[in-house]
């Protein structure tokens, strides 16, 4: 098939790369100097899913001509609306967009302006880094690759894609309860993502009693505003999902370096308003105190604006008594 990957940062260049290694036509659009390198000697991609040097797939920072088959959306969440306008604009109809991104209402954004037909969603939690240009790692994984539509159908084409990249030795399942898998994501996200960003460290620190008192309040505003939306999830009770967190993914993750740190740490914009504030949000549509969360989105934003200058900022490390 032929494969177009939208905004092919960490994430889109190295699933797009094993797709490219199983055989698919891909084309990876992102940015300088990722693609260039890319297109001038390949990609390498080490780690968890094994070492691969992939030559066999275009890298540019513009879409080129052709038609895709189907087009994986890898950016920001943020950029979604501006990605949609511009792949709607380029290209026809009927050809299906799978976005693999972070926090939730990708897919409405999506279904905006391409319409529910042609959106198809995909739920991961799996780490990864750009270590050099043209060079990727799979850092950490916590699940298999979960795809499906919003309303539970299970077609040739959510099949497809979920084969595609099982042949790619990316473990995937087809489900018919997307909207509660990216849900769960947000609970593991807006779990540790932000806290992990603020206090400047990996996911593994945050099981430390005090990190872990402020998880606690988070999910159990979590599953306040979740239950007031009639939103279900896997766990019945905020305790239930700390005990797997604890226990399954967040060991999985342990040495995990967040996005949101690498964000704040580089002056980046965050996906906090699509983390814990779709949390927040949540809260005050249903009148519901979410303070907890709120003070996290609040953090983040500070941050944003004013330079993450905390536990791993150089300016303190000498400086502090």
């Amino acid at each position: 098939m032929k494969i177009l990957v939208f905004g092919a940062g960490a994430v889109g260049s190295t699933v797009g790369g094993m797709l490219a290694e199983a055989g698919h036509q891909v084309t990876l659009v992102g940015r300088n100097p990722h693609m260039a390198r890319i297109a001038a000697s390949g990609l390498t991609i080490s780690g968890l899913w094994g070492d691969h040097r992939v030559t066999k797939l275009q890298a540019a920072t513009e879409i080129p001509a052709g038609i895709p088959d189907w087009i994986l959306l890898t950016t920001k969440a943020y950029d979604t609306e501006a990605s949609a306008q511009t792949l709607v604009q380029k290209f026809p109809k009927d050809i299906p967009i799978l976005h693999l991104q972070n926090g939730i209402g990708n897919a409405e954004i999506l279904a905006g302006r391409a319409g529910w037909p042609r959106v198809i969603s995909g739920m991961i939690i799996i780490g990864f880094q750009i270590a050099l240009a043209g060079r990727t790692l799979v850092t950490v994984s916590a699940d298999k690759i979960k795809i499906g539509r919003k309303d539970g159908t299970i077609d040739a084409q959510v099949r497809a894609m979920a084969e595609a990249f099982n042949a790619a030795h990316m473990p995937a399942e087809a489900v018919a309860d997307i909207q509660t898998q990216l849900w769960g994501k947000v609970l593991y996200n807006a779990s540790l993502n932000a806290l992990a960003g603020i206090l400047g460290v990996k996911y593994g620190e945050l099981l430390d009693p005090h990190p872990w008192a402020v998880i606690e309040r988070i999910l159990r505003e979590a599953f306040a505003v979740l239950k007031a939306e009639g939103q279900p999830v896997a766990w019945a009770a905020a305790e239930a999902y700390q005990e797997h967190l604890r226990s399954v993914q967040a060991p999985a993750t342990f040495d995990h370096k967040p996005s949101m740190l690498s964000d704040l740490h580089h002056g980046r914009r965050t996906e906090i308003d699509f983390i814990n504030g779709a949390l927040s949000a949540l809260g005050r549509k249903h009148r519901i105190a979410t303070p907890v969360n709120d003070t996290i989105v609040s953090l983040v934003h500070a941050l944003e604006a004013h330079g993450q200058k905390g536990i791993l900022h150089p300016s303190l490390q000498s400086d502090v008594l």
